[in-house]
């Protein structure tokens, strides 16, 4: 959630729920689980794409909605 509200682009594992009608370069609105919403975008896959892809971008953002820290961070860095 974090990264989006920096504008980074929403990607397949990030996707906990979608509508079954969207098709390729949909407008889209980015919602959290708890229903707000945190951006707007473009699809970039179907809805059958979407949820066949195990990664890749599933959405452009267009617009950040959210203000960034609403919720921390969920992200690690990982050891080399």
């Amino acid at each position: 959630m974090v990264a989006l509200c920096h504008g980074a682009n929403l990607n397949a594992p990030g996707i906990s729920r979608i509508q079954k009608d969207v098709q390729k370069n949909d407008p889209v609105a980015i919602m959290s689980l708890k229903n707000e919403l945190v951006a707007l975008g473009k699809a970039r896959e179907s809805t059958e794409q979407m949820l066949s892809m195990q990664k890749g971008t599933a959405a452009e953002l267009q617009r950040v909605i959210m203000q960034p820290n609403t919720y921390p961070k969920q992200w690690r860095k990982q050891k080399i």
